[in-house]
């Protein structure tokens, strides 16, 4: 271990080191890196590398204390699920009417849809051979609630910007 941290020391490290990014270097350098990858990934995950500054945030789900929060921001971070959640929003649909305006797979959609169904963002409805999904508001309640707390910072934030732009502006 000693062989290798002493130069990382310096690096701020913010990537889990892995065999296939230096995959476009010769094969004889692969099978002398690939042994220091291991090791220090091992370090890295067990915690045994100290003073060194490494980005936890890759691995923090284990501890989250909001695992249900965690879901809804997940689901919400992707533009065609916020589209989903936006169009079922309105009223119930079926699985096909969802799908209906998007250019994919009625298989890709119904991923959409469980990771939306994971984070409790829509209910699904089975009726005879129907699945109508509609909208459950309460994960969203909790994310505003989440998402208000920081509003108070960034509206402190905007408006000094806005004090700065009157300022220079008056000196202009």
């Amino acid at each position: 271990m000693a062989s290798f941290a002493a130069p990382l020391t310096s690096i701020a490290i913010s990537i889990r080191l892995h065999p296939g990014n230096v995959q476009r270097q010769s094969q004889p350098l692969i099978a002398l890196i690939q042994p220091i990858i291991h090791t220090f990934n091992q370090s890295v995950d067990s915690g045994m590398v100290s003073g060194l500054p490494f980005n936890h945030m890759v691995n923090s789900g284990a501890l989250t204390k909001s695992p249900q929060l965690d879901r809804v921001f997940h689901a919400l971070a992707d533009a065609t699920r916020r589209s989903i959640l936006r169009g079922v929003a309105g009223k119930e649909k079926t699985v096909s009417e969802i799908a209906q305006p998007y250019d994919m797979s009625l298989a890709a959609v119904s991923k959409h849809l469980r990771v939306l169904e994971r984070a409790d963002l829509i209910v699904r409805d089975k009726r005879g051979s129907f699945q109508f999904m509609r909208t459950n508001p309460q994960p969203m309640k909790e994310a505003q609630k989440w998402l208000s707390y920081y509003e108070q910072f960034w509206n402190e934030h905007l408006d000094r910007l806005q004090a700065a732009f009157k300022e220079r502006n008056k000196r202009s």
